[in-house]
């Protein structure tokens, strides 16, 4: 599956998009790779110089599936401004863990969706994230 989602950042109420891709592994029928781009859209506060700017982060994940539920986690790069907007961007690495309600497609679907909750931790800061997200099987539009 492929497909697209947006949600907010639950820590400072920021809004993201981003792009996801999970496929099952073969022969093993309960576990799936899931790989996550997403942006962030960063309002600063007031008292930092600076206008509005974008975080990058990647991930992937390891997931356990059971039914329509799924849970695992995996690494996550980040790529933001760290220290202040005089500092240039700087991708670092962390850990997260993942809950996915959703996402599994019918036998014959073509479309699913879900509904994400993710927590990502690089260095010291924690990210609470929540999104929904809308995928196609692109083999099944072939039919």
């Amino acid at each position: 599956m492929v497909g697209l989602r947006g949600g907010v950042e639950l820590n400072n109420s920021d809004w993201m998009l981003g792009a996801h891709t999970r496929f099952g592994i073969p022969g093993v029928s309960f576990l799936d790779v899931q790989v996550v781009g997403d942006l962030t859209f960063v309002t600063p506060p007031f008292i930092v110089e600076g206008g509005d700017f974008q975080e990058r982060a990647l991930s992937g994940d390891l997931l356990f599936r059971r039914g329509s539920l799924a849970f695992g986690g995996g690494v996550v790069l980040r790529n933001t401004y760290w220290v202040d907007f005089d500092t240039p961007r700087e991708s670092r690495t962390g850990w997260s863990g993942v809950v996915v309600l959703g996402g599994v497609p019918g036998p014959r679907s073509v479309f699913t969706g879900q509904i994400e909750y993710r927590y990502s931790r690089v260095d010291d800061i924690g990210y609470s994230i929540l999104t929904a997200g809308v995928s196609v099987v692109p083999t099944r539009l072939l039919r």
